[in-house]
């Protein structure tokens, strides 16, 4: 991170608990912020929404009676591959509740980033405990699940991550040189150049008495020859070893036999199963919200994996089915003959992946990002066209960490966070105003002076004739805008000559909005580890309350 004047340091210690509302941060869709308040408005998109964790109880008998999975191979493969990635024995034991009749999942799920990508996988992970827990405590026997999204083939955008330096930000970014174009992520090796990238991350992040283990961790589950999706679940497991996530992989073997169902349902169902999509979509558009998922004419939510490796997404043709970008045509006979017995072949788009994953798993909820919840608005009509009860989607919880340095920032210069996410470009500026307020009034005596002068003259102007008076207007707004033009030289002359101040903002910008976006979106999680130590994880999973909507200031 960037160094205090002076070359103070920061020193740890336990989290003092802010928070912001949801529509105070920029960016955040209506359909987001109507479910987040409750609104009745939306009751026909998420018609299972509730608004406590425990109202979640209600619906899980019938939930219990849609599902039909053959318990027994799914605890056995999830025990297989979470032993095999190292998960705690705490996992293993909710593996072992999954057998039980009574039991349900709470899921979250997300791509599998390098070195786990974005920190708001980790507070989705963290959300899912937390969701658990709460509905373990009214009486409901509830697992926390993590789906690793090993079958999504943007490999540009997991290959990339960003820490915190001394520099102020540093990225670290892998590509297997193997890796087959539109592959899955979950079927890309690692080769000899992650641990190059390894080297590079540690090498950025300041040194720290937690880096040497945590690089040591980082190295033993990104190693040369492992699967990317296992490496991505090795380190997972090992962040909450403690905890009881039970990690899943849809790629196991065992996990797409028992997909095989689903995909055949939607085949049969195809062309019902889409003309609701749109005709849901339609809606909610009409209803003043936006339509995540584009759904053209020959959408169909499943792509086909080649025998090069490539995921190719699947478009309706009359009476059959063609993969994008190939040659390759199937009839609806042979979609379903593939979905029963190659079902490895096929995958689930976005707006199927979740149906899916509900006839695996007992879903009690999904807890999900903004943009999962738009999904879920669209694809609730997947779930009444293939006869499945509603999934209730909960909003994941949201946080940005603000060390000691970044709030005395904010405080010198009497800023909210609220100004800095809102700022954006703008944050220099107010940041110079509140520095300078001996400007500002100037500028202000003088600009109330003059648009009353102004004003005194387009009145004249007026009694003269109307072109006169347009004119007048027109010369008296550009009058108004070289003042406010000045105005902002004086200011940022004023803050370029403040090195104190210009640290304070770059402090801001790099901490709160790293890249242009918020904390969570940009920074991996394990700068804070890296910062902090291990127990940052567990000092989360005890803020996070469940029912939790706020954006949390965890204040360090």
């Amino acid at each position: 991170m960037i160094p205090e004047p002076g070359g103070a340091e920061r020193v740890g210690g336990p989290f003092t608990i802010g928070a912001i509302e949801q529509r105070e941060l920029p960016g955040q869709s209506r359909l987001y912020l109507d479910l987040l308040a409750n609104s009745p408005a939306v009751n026909e998109f998420y018609p299972n929404a509730v608004s406590r964790v425990a109202d979640l109880a209600k619906f899980v008998p019938s939930f219990l009676k849609s599902f039909s999975t053959d318990r027994t191979v799914l605890a056995d493969s999830l025990s297989e591959f979470n032993r095999r990635v190292g998960s705690g024995e705490r996992t293993l034991q909710n593996i072992e509740q999954l057998r039980s009749a009574d039991s349900v999942a709470v899921v979250t799920g997300q791509q599998a980033g390098l070195f786990t990508g974005p920190a708001y996988t980790i507070y989705k992970a963290v959300s899912a405990i937390s969701v658990a827990g709460e509905l373990s405590r009214h009486g409901v026997n509830a697992v926390p699940v993590f789906w690793i999204a090993s079958e999504d083939h943007d490999l540009d955008e997991v290959s990339r991550t960003f820490v915190f330096s001394d520099e102020g930000i540093s990225d670290a970014a892998y590509r297997a040189v193997s890796a087959a174009a539109d592959s899955p992520v979950g079927s890309v090796i690692l080769d000899d150049g992650i641990s190059s990238t390894i080297d590079a991350m540690f090498a950025a992040m300041p040194k720290t008495p937690f880096s040497d283990p945590l690089r040591e961790m980082i190295a033993s589950c990104w190693q040369p020859g492992n699967a990317w999706s296992i490496s991505f679940a090795a380190t997972i497991a090992k962040l909450f070893s403690d905890h009881g996530l039970v990690l899943f992989d849809p790629m196991q073997p065992a996990m797409r036999r028992l997909a095989s169902d689903g995909f055949a349902s939607a085949i049969q169902n195809a062309d019902a199963m889409m003309t609701a999509v749109r005709e849901r979509s339609n809606k909610l558009v009409s209803a003043g919200y936006h339509a995540q998922v584009i759904v053209e004419d020959d959408h169909f939510p499943m792509f086909f994996i080649d025998e090069t490796g490539s995921r190719r997404a699947l478009r309706q043709t009359h009476g059959g089915f063609r993969a994008k970008g190939s040659s390759r045509e199937f009839s609806r006979d042979e979609l379903l003959e593939i979905a029963r017995n190659s079902p490895q072949s096929l995958s689930p788009g976005v707006l199927l992946r979740p149906v899916i994953q509900d006839m695996i798993l007992p879903t009690a909820a999904y807890v999900g990002g903004a943009a999962e919840i738009a999904y879920f608005a669209q694809n609730s009509a997947v779930y009444d066209t293939l006869g499945r009860p509603v999934t209730p989607i909960l909003p994941r919880h949201t946080a940005t960490l603000v060390s000691s340095r970044a709030q005395r920032a904010m405080d010198k210069l009497g800023l909210s966070f609220a100004d800095v996410v809102e700022g954006k470009g703008e944050l220099v500026l107010t940041a110079a105003e509140r520095e300078n307020p001996e400007i500002v009034n100037a500028f202000e005596e003088a600009g109330n002076a003059i648009n009353a002068q102004i004003d005194r003259l387009d009145s004249i102007a007026g009694e003269i004739a109307q072109p006169v008076a347009d004119s007048f207007i027109k010369r008296g707004r550009k009058i108004r805008y070289h003042i406010d033009a000045m105005r902002r030289l004086a200011l940022m002359t004023k803050l370029e000559k403040d090195d104190v101040a210009k640290w304070r903002v770059a402090t801001l910008q790099n901490e709160l909005t790293p890249r242009g976006a918020l904390q969570e979106r940009a920074i991996n999680f394990l700068t804070f580890v890296n910062e902090f130590g291990p127990r940052v994880t567990d000092d989360l999973i005890g803020e996070f309350a469940a029912d939790e909507r706020r954006h949390l200031l965890l204040k360090l």
